[in-house]
């Protein structure tokens, strides 16, 4: 399970917008997305002007979804 967790975010490399903005965080300077895997919401953010996806946070969504703001 893990590693398929770890492998899921591959997905971005073709298309790195295929993740729901996270309207949890809409607020923030960065927009963030983020994928789900079983009960697992990766989320992350797009650097346009250098070519790459940064992870941001693996939340559990069985948690509290006020929590995920926690995030900077």
């Amino acid at each position: 399970m893990v590693r398929n967790l770890i492998n899921e975010p591959e997905r971005l490399r073709k298309d790195p917008f295929i993740g729901q903005k996270e309207e949890l965080l809409s607020e923030r300077k960065i927009p963030y997305r983020y994928l789900i895997f079983k009960h697992y919401k990766i989320i992350y953010s797009v650097d346009e002007e250098y070519g790459f996806v940064k992870i941001a946070d693996v939340f559990n969504t069985f948690q509290n979804p006020t929590r995920i703001e926690r995030i900077d």
